[in-house]
């Protein structure tokens, strides 16, 4: 089986994506991806 990998771009667009929902705070998927909330801010800024 191999191996799935992810690039930092694409988790940080997934990140983006999950945060954006109206569904989640941003807490939330910060906590998921291991991103501060500080960090998690600044990719939602860019």
């Amino acid at each position: 089986m191999p191996w799935n990998n992810v690039t930092l771009m694409q988790q940080i667009t997934r990140f983006v994506m999950m945060a954006q929902s109206d569904q989640l705070t941003v807490t939330e998927p910060c906590e998921q991806f291991g991103f501060s909330r500080q960090t998690g801010y600044k990719h939602l800024d860019r």
